[in-house]
């Protein structure tokens, strides 16, 4: 997996959000997503869900996921911009509050503010330093966020975290933040 660039974006649209996956290698060598996991036993049992969707919902507000892989799946759409950088993120950190350029409803509550979590996620209401993915909602994790990624990196070795608007939008871009105790980087 290290010997191509993985790229996410996140995107919020007053009323709507978007998880946007790109490569940087363009068409030719498109990569898809998957979660694996070798060997007989999981390395981290209790943290990953038996059922892995590709798509889902709606919930109660209206909410679906979906893959840009599956049927009707979302487009991806390359995003260039010059954001604020945040600078001397440690591991497992956050950042903010940080203002929105407009208010943002999100599950029913109206939010003008988020913070951006060193480990590929956002949150709304308050920071967060979780770096274990887990089913949401649930009451031992935050649940007022957006993963875009949710793994346990540490930009602390490397990487540039950054965010800005862009037209009608608020983005959030990681951009070859070091995973924690590897050598590999994401680019979300």
């Amino acid at each position: 997996v290290n010997d191509w660039k993985k790229s996410f974006w996140i995107l919020l649209f007053p009323g709507f959000i978007g998880l946007l996956a790109h490569n940087n290698l363009g068409p030719e060598h498109e990569k898809h997503l998957h979660q694996s996991v070798k060997g007989e036993h999981n390395p981290h049992p209790g943290w990953m869900p038996g059922d892995l969707r590709h798509s889902g919902g709606p919930d109660s507000y209206g909410y679906v996921f979906i893959d840009s892989n599956e049927p009707d799946g979302p487009q991806f759409n390359y995003i260039n911009f010059d954001g604020e950088t945040i600078t001397n993120m440690g591991d497992d950190d956050y950042r903010g509050p940080i203002q929105l350029p407009f208010d943002f409803t999100f599950y029913g509550e109206t939010y003008s503010q988020v913070y951006i979590n060193s480990n590929g996620s956002v949150s709304f209401g308050t920071g967060n330093t979780e770096y274990n993915n887990s089913t949401i909602p649930d009451q031992g994790v935050p649940n007022n966020l957006i993963a875009f990624f949710w793994d346990d990196l540490n930009p602390a070795s490397g990487g540039i975290i950054e965010y800005g608007q862009v037209e009608n939008s608020w983005v959030c871009s990681f951009v070859n933040v070091r995973e924690y105790g590897g050598s590999g980087t994401i680019s979300a």
